[in-house]
């Protein structure tokens, strides 16, 4: 038998000549200040107005300012029953500053009536007036009105004194005129009593007033306290 060698298949290699693409160069950057231009680009048109930055509106609010309540002790009613007494300390001042004013007013030859008014008008001055703006001319006459006050109340409270208690103000005169003679040398013996009713003059007529208005303010606030939840 003779072997029959099988033949291998046939293989047909077929060579393509392939040509490559050029790449393509890259545009060339713009120029400064030069508009790039786009290429294949549609632009789009539009009516409405780019949109506006929002703004805040800030409104001040009005800043309400409250009093502190003052502190008072446990008992209430004991301090405003204080501040009533101090209330009460305060118009005696003024009442006494009246009696010597209306007195020493008699003693210059004004009626007693005509010199209630002159002090009521003098502690309304010191009131009122003293406390709202400032004016030269409200300045100068609310400076007369308390020398005048002055005046009046230390010539009733020596001429009170003189009459009451004649050993007290052995010896000092009635007469304001004379009273020059404390700035002597040696002073008189009634010097001491005299510095004393000075002393007692100013306090009448210069805190009378004021002690009043400082207590009324404190008696209201205890007041409210005390009816306060």
């Amino acid at each position: 038998m003779s072997s029959v060698r099988p033949t291998p298949p046939r293989t047909t290699t077929t060579r393509r000549t392939v040509y490559s693409a050029p790449m393509a160069t890259p545009p060339a950057a713009p120029e400064a200040g030069a508009t790039p231009e786009l290429h294949g680009a549609v632009p789009i048109y539009t009516d409405d107005p780019p949109p506006r930055p929002s703004t805040v509106r800030l409104v001040a609010r009005p800043v309400t300012v409250t009093r502190a309540a003052p502190r008072y002790p446990s008992n209430r009613w004991d301090h405003l029953i204080a501040e009533g007494f101090g209330l009460l300390l305060a118009y005696a001042m003024w009442f006494a500053n009246a009696l010597f004013t209306i007195w020493g007013l008699m003693a210059l030859g004004v009626p007693w009536p005509i010199g209630g008014l002159i002090h009521i008008g003098i502690s309304r001055w010191q009131q009122t007036l003293w406390r709202g703006q400032f004016h030269p001319l409200v300045a100068l006459l609310g400076i007369g009105c308390v020398l005048l006050d002055l005046g009046t109340t230390l010539i009733g409270m020596v001429h009170v004194v003189t009459w009451r208690y004649p050993t007290f103000a052995a010896g000092m005169p009635t007469d304001l005129r004379l009273w020059p003679a404390l700035l002597a040398s040696p002073t008189p013996p009634w010097a001491w009593q005299a510095v004393l009713l000075v002393g007692l003059t100013l306090l009448l007529a210069l805190s009378a007033e004021y002690l009043i208005r400082v207590f009324w303010q404190r008696c209201a606030d205890a007041w409210d306290a005390v009816h306060a939840r």
